[in-house]
């Protein structure tokens, strides 16, 4: 439930977010670019009951999120958030009083860092990529107890950007941990992941960090387990928009908004065929028709392209619990 007073001194309505009666205190999350809440997913995954301020822009990526979690704060586009003397003040200019964040989330967009993405990334000095400054200035403005960013590698041309993301998240405690999905589940999906949570789960391995699987799941670990009887290959991405067929091969290429279906195909009995939506969502450890509300399979394929693999995010997560 929700109530509002009016600020004396500006006279905007002022609202107070109370979540519904549980044993626990709630966290108090702050997600920005939101997507269709995979952090929100992987908190509930850890029993946590949340009070969730996203910033989300995407329509369908809204609906998903309503649809999944209806008590979801929507304050709008991150550019025109701010957090000053204990008040949120959302895009749309409706004011929160929120005392304390817990934890910021933020998957700042990835495509002027990635493969996937422009022959020629621009990086942090790109429009899309370039919003990483916002979360940065929210988390100085906020200063929450715990953070958790997620990126795509940033090799090559783009190590400098990475160098300077460390830099400015370091005063904040902040640690990167590089980890591939496929410790988890059956997708391929190297990530940088930034945060300040105490990590007891991952261990350093030929200079590459290794995700130990704590957090149970029912979800496939081999493309074999999700495709079933008839498996034989995958289309493989060889380089950029050229592909080969393999045989046999244990994990899915990474999903991406880009080409979604098109890059991704399978051969099931001698018939190619793309993944269905639901294969899409357990290469992400979604539940099945988590993205349902987004409509259109290619809205689906998108949003889940642009989400988080949940079990890593949960397991990233899992050291909140020895610090409250």
């Amino acid at each position: 439930p929700r109530h509002c007073t009016q600020c004396p001194a500006t006279e905007k309505l002022i609202y107070y977010v109370r979540p519904y009666t549980h044993i626990t205190m709630p966290l108090t999350v702050l997600s920005l670019f939101d997507g269709i809440s995979c952090g929100q997913e992987a908190l509930a995954r850890l029993g946590y009951e949340c009070v969730y301020y996203a910033a989300e822009i995407k329509p369908h990526a809204i609906a998903v999120t309503q649809d999944r979690y209806p008590n979801t704060v929507q304050i709008g586009d991150v550019r025109n958030v701010t957090y000053a003397e204990g008040f949120l003040h959302a895009a749309d200019g409706r004011v929160y009083d929120v005392p304390h964040f817990d934890i910021v989330l933020a998957g700042s967009p990835c495509q002027d860092f990635s493969q996937a993405g422009a022959n020629n990334p621009t990086g942090l000095d790109g429009k899309k990529s370039g919003l990483y400054d916002e979360f940065y200035r929210l988390l100085q403005e906020t200063k929450p107890t715990w953070f958790l960013l997620e990126n795509v590698r940033m090799g090559g041309k783009m190590k400098a950007h990475r160098e300077r993301i460390i830099a400015n998240l370091a005063p904040f405690g902040g640690v990167v941990y590089e980890l591939n999905s496929s410790d988890w589940c059956a997708q391929n999906r190297p990530r940088l992941y930034w945060t300040n949570v105490p990590q007891q789960d991952v261990v350093l391995l030929n200079d590459r960090n290794v995700g130990i699987r704590a957090t149970k799941h029912d979800f496939p670990v081999t493309v074999q387990e999700l495709i079933g009887p008839g498996y034989e290959r995958i289309k493989h991405l060889q380089k950029r928009h050229i592909y080969s067929w393999k045989k046999k091969e244990r994990v899915a290429n990474c999903i991406t908004a880009s080409r979604v279906f098109d890059s991704h195909e399978v051969v099931v009995n001698g018939v190619a065929r793309q993944y269905t939506c639901e294969e899409f969502e357990a290469l992400q450890t979604l539940p099945a028709g988590y993205t349902d509300a987004a409509g259109a399979k290619t809205n689906r394929g998108n949003l889940i392209g642009d989400g988080w693999t949940v079990v890593v995010v949960a397991d990233l997560l899992r050291g909140m619990s020895n610090s409250l």
